[in-house]
């Protein structure tokens, strides 16, 4: 468990690190409080510091389990709130929704006796508790409904993005049915063997599901800023500087430019211009590298001359 739980870890720390500068666009934040959730969560449940450390600063009672539920839920509930940004579609209710969520867990996680000492299986710990049972079972119910609704929501899937989002999401709710039968039937048939099945089931398919969804995000989010594109053209003006001027700081140059694609064009021309004046022809990779640039430049041309519907 702890190994998916720190892949998953890595990848959202990644993603709430670049994505700082989004907090100041209000479009932006939702993305970022479902990384942060995400990231609270994660070492909530002692995957990357030891939970006695973090449940310590709560008293040391187990309250540290509450507060991993309330954050995953959070996680989810603002995941779906930045899905619907990012690709248009109708938001979810009013937060005052999420606020009567988190209070339906703490109601029966109150009812729940002898919380204490720290550790790590308190919810097997004490599954002889109908309040234990309750909770968990809230918890589980609430993780599921935003989560069938974010694959609800994207169930039409436009690229294959969204296909790879639909990947990672289909196993969480599984992970959720699958506690909540291990909860329900180690309470009421505490002898039944198969329990423990069930148990072990979860994780896998909850953190995995996960890592996929946080890969999908990462790389949404990378097109959704041009990075590849950005960096793809920086590496073509560095390639036709070091064929026009025969230099590796000229290519580094060319490399930093703060507008590649225009530098490369300008460029491309120089060669072609002193190909013609020089009348010595390029080689022929030197003609492949500047014929790809030109095409590339001239599907950009049919993109930028395409007409529009009225």
């Amino acid at each position: 468990m702890k190994q998916f739980a720190v892949v998953a870890f890595a990848i959202l720390l990644v993603l709430l690190l670049a994505r700082l500068s989004s907090l100041k666009r209000p479009s932006a934040r939702p993305a970022w409080l479902a990384t942060f959730f995400g990231c609270l969560a994660i070492i909530s449940i002692g995957a990357v510091l030891p939970l006695p450390l973090v449940d310590e600063a709560l008293g040391g009672s187990n309250l540290i389990n509450l507060v991993q539920s309330f954050l995953t839920v959070s996680a989810f509930w603002f995941f779906r709130d930045a899905v619907s940004v990012f690709y248009l579609k109708p938001k979810l209710h009013s937060r005052w929704t999420l606020l009567l969520t988190v209070t339906a867990m703490a109601v029966p996680f109150a009812f729940i006796h002898d919380r204490g000492p720290t550790s790590n299986t308190f919810m097997a710990d004490h599954v002889d508790q109908l309040g234990n049972v309750a909770y968990n079972i809230v918890y589980m119910a609430a993780v599921a409904l935003i989560v069938f609704d974010l694959i609800h929501l994207l169930r039409r899937p436009a690229d294959n993005i969204q296909k790879v989002f639909l990947v990672g999401l289909i196993p969480i709710p599984v992970a959720c049915v699958v506690e909540i039968a291990y909860v329900s039937t180690a309470h009421f048939f505490p002898y039944w063997g198969g329990a423990q099945l069930l148990a072990d089931a979860f994780y896998p398919l909850f953190y995995i599901g996960v890592s996929i969804v946080a890969v999908a995000w990462t790389t949404a989010l990378i097109r959704e800023r041009g990075v590849v594109d950005r960096v793809l053209w920086k590496l073509r003006s560095a390639q036709v500087a070091f064929l026009l001027k025969r230099s590796i700081l000229s290519a580094l140059r060319a490399f930093r430019s703060k507008k590649p694609d225009e530098l490369a064009y300008a460029l491309s021309i120089q060669i072609r211009n002193h190909e013609i004046h020089t009348q010595i022809p390029l080689s022929s990779r030197q003609e492949r590298a500047v014929a790809r640039l030109e095409s590339r430049f001239l599907d950009l041309s049919a993109v930028d001359l395409t007409p529009t519907a009225p």
